[in-house]
């Protein structure tokens, strides 16, 4: 799928304009997994702290980028080079039991061996757009093999 982020006028000043996917989501969106990237950590980040920081995977609840972070296990973010506010992205997610592989613009960004929800979990696909950010999505492609 295409994603498109850009930060409202009010956006916090944390604000990354995090736009993705979600998948395996429960239907009463107790649980779900999610792959976004942070624009602002892109082609025109100069900071290099932020800016190894382009794309991440979470798992929800429990697994979020600040619990990632809070006990320094890595392996879940990644630097994405070619993304910028207010340009498209191309976004594509393959998941295959607890392993995933995460795209940007046909480009393999992230690995995740062990999906937090396992192997076994299945649920929905969504849009993924977090504080301050106004998303625009377009070309959802979904293929199922199960």
């Amino acid at each position: 799928m295409d994603v498109c982020g850009k930060l409202l006028a009010d956006a916090p000043a944390h604000a990354r304009g995090f736009i993705g996917i979600v998948f395996r989501a429960k239907e009463d969106t107790s649980e779900f997994e999610s792959f976004y990237i942070r624009p602002t950590n892109g082609r025109d980040c100069t900071d290099p702290i932020r800016k190894a920081h382009g794309c991440q995977y979470f798992s929800f609840p429990g697994y979020s980028f600040s619990y990632f972070r809070d006990f320094g296990i890595e392996g879940y973010e990644a630097p994405v080079d070619d993304i910028a506010l207010g340009e498209w992205a191309n976004i594509r997610a393959e998941i295959h039991g607890e392993h995933a592989d995460f795209f940007v613009n046909d480009r393999c960004v992230l690995t995740v061996e062990q999906l937090k929800h396992g192997d076994a979990a299945r649920g929905s696909v969504g849009l993924y757009v977090d504080i301050g950010t106004d998303g625009f999505f377009r070309n959802l492609s979904v293929n199922c093999e199960d």
